[in-house]
């Protein structure tokens, strides 16, 4: 009989970190040798994604409705008008939330989940550090179950504790989460040694595996791509491909463009494409309509197939200041011989090398992205050098099938012979 595993995930939306996902979904031997069922909390945004990407139908797939702070936000804000009532009600799931009441709905609603699935493995694929709490539920709920290992994917830097009073929970729940699980995974060293001295995870629990991607068909060509996009196909095309979020640094990419073109050899050549969705997209649009920027800089939204964009861009930007692991999207463009522009933070510093497959930059340095921008700008061969380098890296280290037997390993790992 085969072995079970169950996944588990927790995002709003179908966001980078559950690249994991999709790859375990496309691996045949992973397929072949075990049942697989998918559980993910519900939101519309999030299936859409997911059905998206799924290339397969043998996959038990698992929607759980679990009580979230941000849908019922959401909620309030797109479907009910702002009255004193609503903005009660609001305020009292707020107060639920941070009293730990959806928490504890969450864990029992995930332990009837495990009882219903009885998994041999569970993996579990949690955005960061704590991250979603229902991540940190769900292992805590396989306390009451005989589960043969239990693996826990964090996706981002972990957060250090906060106010003294939450920290006495916080610890509580660190300490059964990580006496629990049979090892942690993270992309990067730094996120695994953050994790370790942040949130004090035994060191002897963790592992590295890179992220990889198994790459999507392109079906634009560039010239298509950027007849849709009225885009010219003269110019260098940089690309931020990201959600509009603060963290994500798009002010300073911004303010490096105000910068380079007031350079009269240089305003013509380029253009800066901004792709994705986000709270603060809309500030982005205002700021770059008030600065008379529209030439230089285009917003296209969120593009559905990724992998068009990828192949007509010339240079990929990463200019994050914060919350970052090892970006898949830097992935996705080194298997595009695409160079990267991106800030020297967490796991990215293990991705390019500056000169040889990108330029790293020092986060919110504004200059550091204007000369790095500027230096493609006047050495269009080192483009096709730099991606060429980036390429065989991703070859020899990110590669989906060596990636893949990493996992299928932790799958069997502890199988008796």
């Amino acid at each position: 009989m085969k072995k079970k595993i169950l996944i588990f995930s927790d995002c709003y939306f179908f966001a980078g970190c559950e690249n994991i996902i999709v790859n375990i979904f496309s691996d045949a031997e992973i397929l072949k040798n075990f049942d697989i069922v998918f559980g993910y909390r519900y939101s519309s945004i999030y299936e859409k994604g997911l059905h998206s990407r799924l290339n397969t139908t043998d996959i038990n797939l698992k929607k759980i409705f679990l009580p979230d702070i941000t849908t019922i936000n959401s909620i309030f804000e797109d479907k009910l008008k702002n009255t004193m009532i609503t903005k009660g009600l609001k305020a009292l799931f707020y107060v639920f939330y941070k009293c730990k009441i959806f928490f504890i709905i969450d864990f029992f609603v995930l332990l009837f989940v495990l009882l219903e699935v009885k998994p041999d493995v569970l993996h579990v694929n949690n955005g960061g550090y704590p991250g979603a709490e229902s991540c940190l539920a769900i292992i805590l709920a396989s306390y009451l179950m005989d589960i043969e290992n239990i693996y826990l994917h964090v996706n981002n830097i972990a957060a250090p504790y906060e106010s003294r009073l939450l920290t006495i929970w916080d610890v509580f729940i660190d300490r059964l989460v990580f006496n629990r699980v049979t090892e942690f995974i993270t992309a990067s060293r730094t996120a695994g040694e953050k994790i370790i001295e942040r949130r004090h995870a035994p060191q002897c629990k963790w592992m590295q595996i890179y992220n990889t991607i198994l790459p999507r068909k392109v079906t634009l060509s560039k010239n298509e791509f950027l007849k849709k996009n009225n885009i010219s196909n003269s110019k260098i095309i940089f690309s931020v491909i990201s959600n509009f979020e603060e963290r994500k640094g798009h002010i300073y990419l911004i303010n490096a463009v105000e910068k380079i073109i007031k350079n009269d050899d240089f305003k013509n050549k380029f253009i800066v494409i901004l792709e994705g969705s986000g709270n603060r997209i809309n500030k982005i649009k205002e700021i770059i309509k008030n600065e008379h920027l529209e030439e230089y800089i285009k917003i296209i939204g969120r593009e559905d197939n990724i992998m068009n964009l990828m192949n007509a861009m010339d240079v990929l930007i990463v200019p994050s200041v914060d919350y970052e692991d090892f970006p898949n999207v830097i992935v996705e463009a080194m298997y595009f011989s695409k160079p990267v522009i991106a800030s020297r933070i967490a796991g990215i510093v293990e991705q390019i090398e500056t000169n040889k497959t990108g330029i790293l930059i020092e986060p919110k340095n504004i200059e550091h992205i204007k000369e790095s921008m500027i230096y493609y700008i006047n050495n269009s061969n080192k483009i096709s050098e730099h991606g060429d380098n980036g390429k065989i890296k991703f070859n020899n280290q990110f590669r989906y099938e060596v990636i893949m037997q990493q996992i299928y390993a932790l799958y069997t790992r502890f199988e008796t012979v």
